[in-house]
């Protein structure tokens, strides 16, 4: 089986691309099978060059494989079977399959099985009724084992004989049943490897495993309070910190508890909101009558510290600043050392949802009054722990707080009035002891990067400002005539989990690529397919307007 992890399947539109199709069809219709005459120039351009789309199978930047669709009449059948409709049920589109070649070496192989799925997709985003093809007779049973139907006579050559034959759409619809035949052929992987790049839940390292199946252990029990205590001591020490409570609960209860202490201040703040995170702080805030205003941007836009310096002298009587320092939903990063730098300077309390940057990015909280982050997505634990990173000055307690939302409490306790699960806390600190943060750092910034460029090289359209992109959280704007759900879903089959199922990302029509956790490098597969599934999503648009 011929493996295909360097191999790009996609819709040609390169100048190159164009002058290595020319070259094939030279090798194959000129050279191999000579049915025309030889040039100087070794290249064959196909009659209908102008009007084909050609599906090509691309290694090493070579051209390994293509198949070109037509759906302007005459077709090359109508010049072979003058009275071809006749021959064909009825349809309201129909498209003509051509010059399907195939390097040697890559013949019976898994290359030339994609190519024709990547074929037969083509031509369902393209609502095609009937598709037909002259298949040489040499290959007859395979057409017929892919839903072909033989009608008329072979036409060609004696030495070259090719069957006319149709596929309806109802059959190519079916590509599912066509990976089924190829894998009972041997053809494709019987298993598909699938690649994570979601915020949550993410890949975990294999270590954590055992932490899940032990018995769990009380929180009382002396071994676990050390333990406990020291995963705290480690987490403050990475991030700068002064005190960390460790909860049982999501990224939301951590908020919650930080608005909690927020209104203990009673004074005026600013919320900074530039995405749905920032909505999301200002619904906490909303919801216990805190006194703020909301200072907001666009989605896709950072806050540049002559903006908020700006923004200070309008609200001299503010006592806080409330911010998501990674906006999820953009893949803004908004530059927490300038705004922690800015409020120490004003005199303002700086409170962070750092929930989607901590472990992804480098995090430094000295400084800053309070902070969130969770045992998932950048540490790459199990979900199911919040972290909330606070100052000395808010131990004192406050007894109007619900008791689950008392730090002080927490801290009098060693961190551990309420029982907390083992199993979660020992995979935490297995987490932590597994991160290497520098490699991890610029592991992370690297790979963005290729990323990035792949993406730009696409044409395809990032949200967020280029200066505030942050390295871990990708978000691509589709065309609206395109749906980030069916992508999503088209990409999940083909290997990879992408974000677009949440319903801000719906509504925004979004799709995102997150690093974290322990994610894998993604290939060049990844945006190729993406893109390429675009590029006939978008054509097949066009026809259908």
């Amino acid at each position: 089986m011929e493996k295909l992890d360097n191999v790009t399947f996609k819709i040609a539109n390169k100048d190159w691309e164009f002058e290595q199709i020319h070259s094939l069809n030279y090798r194959t219709f000129v050279e191999e099978i000579p049915q025309h005459q030889k040039n100087e120039s070794k290249q064959l351009v196909d009659r209908f060059h102008d009007q084909n789309d050609y599906i090509i199978a691309i290694y090493n930047h070579n051209i390994i494989a293509m198949v070109a669709i037509r759906d302007q009449r005459p077709f090359s059948l109508d010049q072979k079977l003058p009275e071809l409709d006749t021959y064909l049920p009825r349809y309201q589109s129909i498209v003509e399959i051509r010059l399907l070649v195939i390097e040697k070496e890559y013949r019976k192989s898994a290359v030339f099985m994609n190519l024709m799925i990547r074929l037969l997709e083509e031509c369902n985003n393209r609502e095609y009724d009937i598709a037909i093809i002259s298949g040489t007779t040499r290959e007859l049973k395979l057409y017929q084992l892919l839903g072909f139907k033989p009608f008329a006579h072979p036409v060609g050559a004696e030495d070259a004989l090719y069957q006319p034959m149709y596929i309806d759409r109802e059959t190519y619809q079916q590509v599912e049943t066509y990976e089924r035949i190829f894998k009972k052929f041997g053809y494709l992987s019987s298993t598909q490897e699938v690649f994570n790049y979601l915020p949550g839940p993410v890949s975990f390292r294999p270590e954590l495993k055992d932490h899940f199946t032990k018995s769990p252990i009380s929180h009382r029990k002396n071994l676990f309070v050390e333990d406990f205590n020291n995963l705290r001591a480690l987490l403050c020490q990475q991030l700068n910190a002064d005190y960390v409570q460790v909860v049982t609960g999501s990224g939301t209860l951590a908020n919650d508890i930080v608005a909690q202490y927020i209104k203990t201040l009673d004074q005026p703040g600013l919320i900074l909101c530039n995405g749905e995170f920032g909505r999301r702080l200002t619904d906490h805030a909303n919801r216990i009558n805190l006194d703020f205003e909301v200072v907001a941007l666009e989605d896709g836009e950072g806050f540049s510290e002559a903006y908020l310096e700006k923004i200070f002298k309008e609200h001299d009587s503010i006592g806080w600043l409330w911010m998501a320092h990674c906006e999820t939903s953009t893949g803004v990063l908004n530059p927490l050392q300038s705004i922690n730098k800015l409020c120490l300077h004003n005199g303002i309390k700086l409170c962070v949802d750092a929930i989607s940057s901590v472990a992804c990015v480098p995090v430094s909280f000295k400084n800053v009054w309070m902070a969130t982050a969770v045992s998932g997505k950048g540490i790459g634990a199990l979900p199911g722990l919040s972290l909330v990173f606070h100052q000395e000055d808010i131990l004192s307690g406050w007894k109007d707080l619900p008791r689950y939302m008392d730090l002080a409490n927490y801290e009098k306790n060693k961190g551990l009035p309420f029982t907390i699960s083992s199993n979660v806390v020992y995979a935490l600190i297995c987490a932590l002891d597994n991160i290497d943060w520098q490699a991890h750092f610029q592991h992370t910034s690297e790979t963005s990067k290729r990323l990035i460029e792949q993406i730009l090289d696409r044409d395809l359209t990032l949200v967020a400002d280029t200066h505030y992109q942050s390295p871990h959280v990708i978000t691509i704007k589709l065309s609206p005539a395109i749906s980030s759900v069916l992508i999503g879903e088209y990409m999940e089959s083909k290997g990879f989990q992408l974000s677009y199922n949440s319903y801000y990302l719906r509504k925004s029509n979004y799709l995102q690529i997150c690093l974290m956790g322990n994610f894998s490098p993604p290939s060049k597969q990844l945006i190729n397919q993406l893109a390429d599934k675009l590029q006939s999503m978008e054509l097949a648009s066009g026809i259908a307007s």
